[in-house]
């Protein structure tokens, strides 16, 4: 039985990253579930094949994150660049000195 479990989790492994490779993120999904249900019903607690993966999004999500923040500020400071070019044009407009 055991034997049996490992080998549905190593079918599993495997189809999970062919999904993956083939741009299939559902049946990618699918296939990982999978095989967290097997390694859990089995007690083989092998180490999770996609741990790296996982990293690697939390790295991409945290630089995408700082990259917005960044965005973000120089917005504001553009905005405050603006207000400011507005006020010297209105001034000018009005045949007062900017």
């Amino acid at each position: 039985m055991q034997n049996k479990l490992l080998t549905e989790m190593d079918e599993a492994e495997h189809k999970a990253w062919d999904a993956l490779s083939r741009y299939k993120f559902w049946m990618f999904g699918y296939w990982a579930a999978i095989w967290i249900h097997l390694n859990r019903v089995s007690g083989a607690n092998r180490p999770n094949p996609w741990k790296g993966l996982v990293k690697y999004a939390r790295k991409q999500q945290r630089d995408n994150a700082a990259a917005t923040r960044a965005t973000g500020e120089n917005r504001a400071i553009y905005q405050e660049e603006a207000d400011d070019l507005d006020q010297a044009l209105g001034a000018l407009e009005k045949g007062g000195q900017a």
